[in-house]
């Protein structure tokens, strides 16, 4: 009797500590302690100081109300430099981001929020350029597997079975059953047949170009370019069940004219290669982006791109520079 007496005892005090160490413990030690499913992250100084919980999963805030739009061109197994990485990269990166806390978005989901709607905290948005078939046979499955939604930004004179091109692009068939089997991947344009460079600083659709020895007018250069983005619509408007309304500009390049072009044709949102986030306060027509498909860039690199963005900006960082908005400047023949 003695010795269940002293057992008992035993086992209140050794309670009573318990309650004494949860009362007194801090809240994250606690977390970590009690919680052992939670993963608990580190706040550093430039990222706001409160933790939310995600699933199992406890992870920072590092920004709201913003999005980080990622920039993806072509994927193959073997990775062969410049903008093409593996699948392994891609579902690496996209995982570790995910680890991170980010919240991937769809486009749709994008728009809503220019408008006045609302995005998870740390939201980002995946863009694929080009219209290469490898989104359609790598990125694709990658992402819908993870439940990542997206937008390929299509050279719509590129996906024909007849075009001239060294890497193969999308078809009109696989666009259709993509999209058909996943509304939050989607196709937006990225021009006709203007994807290609003039000089250093002009493309097909910022330059006017030379004909026989002689400049095309103004009048001739906007219905150049006012002819392609029509036709760039029409071909996507009967693959894709949401508005064909958004745009990457290829090379990055644009001019107040092409700008204005594009609205003219229903063109709400455009994308550039500059780098920060998009908040409803940017420029819908300057987006900017933030490169994450090159072979040199590891996950880290990437989010700590995303951190970066996080700093103070100058206010003119998203107006054209000098050398984009000379429309009538000298180019070589296209």
């Amino acid at each position: 009797m003695l010795r269940t007496t002293y057992k008992s005892r035993a086992v209140l005090f050794l309670a009573f500590i318990s309650l004494i160490i949860v009362g007194f413990t801090p809240h994250i030690l606690r977390m970590h302690l009690f919680r052992p499913s939670a993963t608990v992250r580190s706040v550093t100084a430039g990222e706001k100081s409160r933790v939310t919980r995600h699933g199992n999963t406890d992870y920072s805030v590092y920004y709201h109300d913003k999005v980080a739009v990622l920039m993806f061109h072509d994927i193959d197994p073997v990775s062969k430099g410049g903008d093409i990485i593996t699948p392994r990269k891609f579902s690496q990166e996209l995982d570790d981001l995910l680890e991170q806390g980010m919240h991937f978005i769809s486009l749709e989901q994008f728009r809503q929020y220019m408008a006045g709607g609302s995005v998870p905290d740390n939201a980002a948005l995946v863009t694929f350029d080009d219209g290469y078939e490898s989104f359609y046979k790598y990125a694709y499955p990658i992402m819908k597997q993870r439940s990542v939604g997206g937008v390929c930004f299509v050279i719509t004179g590129d996906f024909s079975k007849n075009a001239h091109v060294y890497i193969p692009h999308m078809t009109a068939k696989e666009i259709t059953d993509m999209v058909a089997a996943d509304p939050d991947i989607e196709v937006q344009v990225h021009t006709d047949s203007l994807h290609y460079k003039t000089d250093l600083s002009h493309d097909g659709l910022t330059a006017y170009l030379m004909h026989n020895g002689v400049k095309e007018t103004k009048a001739q250069y906007l219905k150049r370019i006012n002819d392609d983005t029509k036709i760039s619509i029409a071909k996507l408007k009967t693959l894709n069940s949401r508005p064909i309304d958004t745009f990457a500009y290829p090379y990055g390049l644009y001019t107040p004219t092409a700008i204005k072009v594009l609205r003219n044709n229903g063109i709400r949102y455009a994308f550039t290669v500059q780098t920060g986030l998009a908040t409803r306060q940017t420029d819908p027509m300057l987006l900017p982006r933030i490169n994450g498909g090159s072979p040199s860039l590891t996950s880290a690199s990437v989010f700590n791109s995303i951190m970066k963005s996080l700093q103070p900006i100058q206010p003119n960082h998203l107006k054209p520079k000098p050398n984009h908005i000379h429309d009538t400047s000298h180019v070589s023949a296209a």
